[in-house]
């Protein structure tokens, strides 16, 4: 009994220095020919395997300010919030930016807002002079901007943008845009994806409009 019990612990060992010395049974995922993939091995009847590596799924930050910017002159398109897209942070079909930013905007009849959103270069969102006679709180409040904006092709993209803005002609003011209006895009280089606000009308002017913070998420393709 001893001398069987012996043997087996012997086999066991040499079947565990097999696999430190590299004996595989065969599989595929070997290291250094599919990184991230299991590899797998057999020892005294039994499967051992070291874990893939893990894929991320959620989103990753990738600037948040939370810095007061305020527009500049009566008419004066300002931008209160402007970051530069790296090279190649846009690499896949699907991939997206999801941008969230918080406005603090000074209503009244006798002043317009402009709010508009940019890409590349590219005006993907405008929402027109609107006239913020009432806001939710007091006599200014606070108004949500929301963009989404999924990679189609190397060149093309689709977004949609949201603007909360009650007490305003609209209540919400949407505007989508896709693929046929975002083209000749650059994804292989750096791209300024930017907010900008202007203050018209008899009372419009400086300090109307204040960026108060924003975070803009990169998401992997789904």
């Amino acid at each position: 009994m001893r001398s069987s019990r012996l043997t087996r612990l012997q086999f066991s060992r040499s079947a565990m220095r097999a696999v430190g010395t590299g004996h595989r049974a065969g599989f595929a995922g070997d290291p250094g020919t599919t990184p991230g993939a299991q590899t797998r091995y057999w020892g005294d009847d039994a499967l051992f395997s070291t874990p893939a590596a893990p894929v991320s799924t959620g989103p990753t930050v990738l600037f948040q300010a939370f810095a007061d910017v305020n527009n500049g002159a009566v008419n004066v398109e300002t931008d209160l919030n402007s970051v530069t897209i790296a090279t190649n942070q846009m690499s896949a079909n699907g991939q997206k930016l999801v941008a969230y930013w918080a406005l603090w905007i000074n209503p009244g009849a006798s002043k317009t807002t402009k709010i508009r959103v940019y890409f590349g270069g590219i005006n993907i969102y405008d929402s027109g002079a609107l006239t913020l006679a009432a806001a939710p709180i007091g006599a200014s409040g606070f108004w949500p901007v929301r963009l989404e904006f999924i990679r189609q092709t190397s060149t093309t993209a689709r977004a949609t943008v949201d603007m909360l803005t009650s007490g305003s002609t609209l209540d919400v003011y949407s505007e989508g845009v896709d693929d046929a209006t975002l083209t000749g895009l650059n994804f292989a280089g750096t791209n300024i994806l930017k907010l900008t606000g202007t203050s018209g009308g008899a009372l419009g002017g400086a300090n109307n409009i204040t960026h108060k913070h924003s975070r803009i998420d990169w998401w992997p393709a789904a």
